[in-house]
């Protein structure tokens, strides 16, 4: 059964785009490879957008604000060829706006007309539609093929989540340097979003463990769904509290990436209707049963990795039975990287106290602490 979330967003030069997309797709369906006809190679300059009087902040307004009437007329300019008619009348079936019955394909029909007019921001949006599921099979190739364009196009939301394809391993062979050179081509047009990622990637990493490490802090928030692999079922809790009944569902899938020979990976979202907010975490078990000196032994090789991972601008604070610190203590339970104040990730290395029998070691990377 496909499951439509309406909510669902992607983020776009900053803002939110809202959509509807098959959730169930996102996380069952194999991404394709792509082919040679995607250069490697970002574009040399990101200056001077030939699309930057194509705002999708405003043309959504435009299409949002379109009354039934002007529906005929609409169609006979993007039936001529005009490209922002055709990405309105896309919008507007894409949407349901005026008076229009919500029609994916016919939406992504006009949006691909005015994509193939060389405009980046519609190219950008059907590469969305491929990314996300929208309406058609998830295909991580086709949207790269699409995002490919738009980049090309001086789109830098469209390089941004190129370097994410690559940094993942979507739609192309995982690639590291390609995706950091993504990154900075974006970076260096002056995309906000790309600049931030690039100081979690500050530390140029060298070992596999690291780099799924920096993977995995830089898809933290809404992107986390690129980073399940199969289901593993949800459950829901109840919670009574003034004298209302609250539903905590927690769902769990199988983790794409692996930390450090973790026996067990997997990302877990948790969604409480008493605080109406959703915390995503990322946990790789590494280890069960170790005696204290095993369980020391790894925590100290994980914390290397967590420390050669993330960014100099972190701060650090280890915890142990005696308090918590700048600096490590000895019987550490505890080591935290957090990325923003006021919230943001936390990175945390932490071996299960109170228990004798089972000492597990486990990696969290979560949206919220």
């Amino acid at each position: 059964m496909t499951t439509c979330v309406v909510t669902s967003k992607l983020k776009m030069n900053g803002k939110l785009k809202c959509i509807c997309r098959s959730a169930l797709a996102v996380s069952l369906l194999t991404a394709m490879f792509f082919g040679s006809a995607c250069k490697n190679r970002p574009p040399s300059s990101p200056a001077a957008a030939k699309t930057d009087s194509w705002n999708h902040v405003e043309l959504s307004k435009q299409a949002k604000a379109l009354l039934p009437s002007a529906i005929p007329e609409l169609r006979v300019k993007a039936t001529a060829g005009d490209a922002k008619s055709q990405f309105l009348l896309g919008l507007v079936n894409e949407l349901g706006h005026a008076g229009v019955t919500q029609n994916l394909s016919e939406a992504l029909v006009w949006h691909r007309k005015a994509a193939d007019q060389e405009i980046g921001l519609p190219q950008a949006w059907v590469g969305d539609f491929y990314y996300a599921g929208i309406g058609i099979p998830v295909d991580f190739g086709e949207a790269l093929r699409w995002y490919r364009r738009s980049c090309d196009n001086r789109y830098l939301y469209a390089c941004r989540i190129i370097g994410r394809l690559y940094l993942t391993g979507k739609g192309v062979e995982r690639d590291y340097a390609q995706a950091r050179r993504w990154f900075q081509t974006a970076a260096d047009g002056n995309d906000e979003a790309s600049r931030k990622i690039m100081a979690d990637l500050e530390r140029n990493c060298s070992t596999p463990s690291c780099i799924d490490l920096q993977t995995l802090i830089t898809e933290r928030s809404d992107q986390f769904y690129l980073l399940q692999g199969e289901s593993l079922g949800q459950t829901t809790e109840k919670e009574d509290l003034y004298e209302q009944t609250f539903k905590t569902v927690t769902r769990r899938w199988r983790g794409t990436f692996s930390i450090r020979d973790a026996q067990n990976c997997e990302v877990r979202s948790k969604e409480s209707e008493l605080t109406s907010s959703t915390k995503t975490y990322y946990t790789c078990s590494l280890g069960k049963d170790l005696s204290e000196a095993e369980t020391d032994a790894r925590f100290d090789i994980v914390t290397k990795d967590i420390l050669a991972a993330t960014p100099s601008s972190v701060k650090i604070t280890y915890c142990g039975k005696e308090g918590c610190g700048s600096t490590p203590t000895s019987n550490r339970f505890t080591f935290s990287a957090v990325l923003h104040e006021g919230g943001g990730i936390n990175v945390r290395n932490q071996r299960t106290a109170g228990t004798l029998d089972r000492n597990d070691l486990l990696l969290v990377v979560s949206e919220k602490d």
